[in-house]
C-alpha cells in the first residue's frame, strides 16, 4: 500500500471492477468503485478534520492512510484491475511519476523499469485498464487529502481515498474550530436545499 523507507512492492492500491449498488439515486442505478479493497464513505457531519484528535480511529469506510513521519518518500504501486483507463490525481502534491505498465506489478521484475533519476512530476498520471502506475511523494505538506480517479462519475462512484499527513502539524496550526465550522454549516443548508429538488 504505501512505503515509507525503501521500496517494497509487495503490495498494491488495487483498483477493483465496478459493481451495481442496490440503491438508486434520482430514478439512476449508482456503480460503486472501489480503491484498495474499499469503497470510501465520508461522515458529511463529522467529517476527517473534525475527527482529528491524534487518538481517532477511522472506520473502513472513511478509507483513511495515515503516515506517522514526516518528511519521508512514500512510494505507491497503483494496480488496476479492470479494462478501464483511470487518470489518478492527487491533492495538494506534485508526486514523482517513476513508472507505468500493462499487467501486474512485480516485486521481482518491475523494479528495475521505474524510473528513480528526475522522473516526471505530475499530479494526475493514467492508470491503465489492466495495468500499473507507480508514484512517489514526500511527505511535507500538512492536512487530509485525497487520491481519486479525476472522472467525475467514477469519484462520484468513490474511487478514492484520504490520506492524513503530518498530523500533529494539523493539530498544532489548524483552527478546527468556528471558521470549518462555518463552512460545514453552509454546505449542510446547501445539501439539503438540492436534496429537496
Amino acid at each position: 500500500m504505501v512505503y515509507q523507507s525503501g521500496f517494497n512492492a509487495n503490495n498494491t492500491l488495487l483498483v477493483g471492477a465496478p459493481d451495481k449498488e442496490v440503491t438508486t439515486y434520482s430514478a439512476v442505478l449508482i456503480f460503486v468503485w472501489s480503491l484498495d479493497g474499499v469503497v470510501i464513505d465520508i461522515d458529511r457531519e463529522n467529517s476527517t478534520l473534525f475527527k482529528l484528535d491524534g487518538n481517532t480511529t477511522f472506520s473502513a469506510p472513511d478509507n483513511v492512510i495515515r503516515f506517522g513521519k514526516t518528511n519521508v518518500w512514500t512510494y505507491w504501486v497503483i494496480q488496476n484491475q479492470f479494462q478501464i483507463t483511470h487518470p489518478m490525481h492527487i491533492h495538494s502534491h506534485d508526486f514523482s511519476l517513476l513508472g507505468q505498465g500493462s499487467g501486474t506489478f512485480s516485486a521481482a521484475n518491475n523494479p528495475a523499469d521505474l524510473n528513480f533519476s528526475n522522473p516526471t512530476r505530475r499530479d494526475t498520471a493514467m492508470l491503465i485498464e489492466n495495468g500499473r502506475t507507480v508514484i512517489a511523494f514526500q511527505t511535507d505538506n500538512h492536512g487530509s487529502w485525497l487520491l481519486h480517479c479525476h472522472i467525475g462519475w467514477h469519484v462520484g462512484g468513490e474511487l478514492s481515498l484520504q490520506f492524513i499527513e503530518r498530523e500533529s502539524d494539523i493539530l498544532g496550526t489548524l483552527k478546527i474550530g468556528e471558521d470549518l465550522k462555518n463552512t460545514c454549516d453552509a454546505f449542510a443548508a446547501y445539501d439539503k436545499t438540492a436534496q429537496k429538488e
